[in-house]
């Protein structure tokens, strides 16, 4: 198919392959503005014989030029900036839906889908999206699985033993995993227990919550901190009939400690220690301070991370001191 050429005065926009069929939709200049025609070509002929198809002399498409096009045994979808075409390969006909900002097409199981600039994507002809882009993605891991909450989607995905399995959940923010296996989730002003993939409890936090974590101490049963939107710390007990209790306030992002209790970074950058005692929940400082802190984590050794908005410092623990900032990622 080398040298194949547009007609007179137009010029390629568009194209799809299906088998030995090559689909260009070429366009050109009109009195009343442009016009385009679908060419369809044998890719299995050789260049003498190859003589295009004019399948639609006119597609009466509107726009100034197609975004993206995709083809199967039955049809050839394509789009302009502002409308989605279906042609059926068997009878020519189109038709047409009223669709922006289409960025690709393709086929999967024998049905259309597209994505959209605003990181959507969606099947022809439907008006929720199957996926959509999420700002945030929460991740968690314990004991060989891995949990990814997926607030854009309304789904949790968990890698177990190899498989991966989808529960659906609304606005999930974070997630957690016992030392038993159990799943936690937080969505909206609950926290949501799951066995599996089947739901089996539910903690009402009595706010917006926007991260969680387990006690890794406590392998008896499950406890849990739950960061709220006004950054309340909570300590929920599953063996309490899950009743939230006050820890502090003026939270900004949480990590569990190796060794029970939990990391608590300020709203002044102080990063503390949480864990229960007889009278409560007894307080030390780490002597940590990083100021514009916007997320923290711990690794087994307990040493912190701690994200800023010019990166990612860690505070190595070492004779149960905590040594100076040492970047590890500049995202600047």
């Amino acid at each position: 198919l080398g040298g194949l050429q547009p007609s007179s005065g137009c010029e390629f926009v568009g194209g799809a392959a299906y088998g030995d069929t090559l689909y260009l939709i070429e366009r050109g200049d009109t009195a009343g503005g442009y016009r385009f025609s679908l060419l369809a070509y044998d890719a299995s002929a050789s260049d003498d014989e190859n003589t295009p198809e004019m399948l639609v002399i006119d597609l009466n498409a509107y726009g100034n030029t197609v975004a993206a096009a995709a083809a199967n045994e039955y049809e050839l979808v394509f789009a302009t900036e502002s409308v989605l075409y279906s042609l059926s390969r068997e009878s020519g006909d189109i038709t047409e839906s009223p669709v922006g900002g289409i960025t690709s097409l393709t086929f999967f199981d024998g049905e259309p889908y597209y994505t959209t600039a605003a990181g959507k994507l969606y099947a022809f002809g439907g008006d929720k999206p199957v996926l959509s882009m999420s700002e945030k993605i929460s991740v968690a891991s314990r004991r060989g699985t891995v949990a990814f909450a997926d607030g854009g989607n309304d789904r949790v995905t968990v890698m177990r033993d190899g498989s991966q399995s989808d529960i659906r959940v609304k606005n999930p923010a974070a997630a957690a995993i016992g030392y038993t296996g159990t799943l936690f989730v937080a969505s909206d002003k609950n926290v949501v227990a799951f066995d599996g993939n089947d739901q089996v409890a539910s903690y009402d936090a009595g706010a917006i919550i926007t991260d969680i974590c387990v006690d890794t101490a406590d392998i008896l049963a499950d406890s849990l901190y739950v960061l709220t939107e006004s950054g309340e710390l909570l300590f929920i007990d599953t063996r309490a009939q899950g009743t939230p209790e006050s820890v502090t306030s003026g939270v900004t992002a949480i990590a569990a400690r190796p060794d029970g209790g939990v990391f608590a970074l300020g709203s002044d950058g102080g990063v503390t220690e949480y864990f229960p005692s007889e009278d409560g929940f007894a307080t030390e400082s780490t002597g940590v301070t990083a100021a514009g802190g916007t997320d923290i984590d711990s690794d087994r050794a307990g040493d912190l991370f701690v994200l800023t908005d010019g990166g990612i410092s860690a505070y190595i623990l070492s004779g149960g001191v905590y040594g100076a900032a040492e970047q590890v990622q500049n995202t600047k």
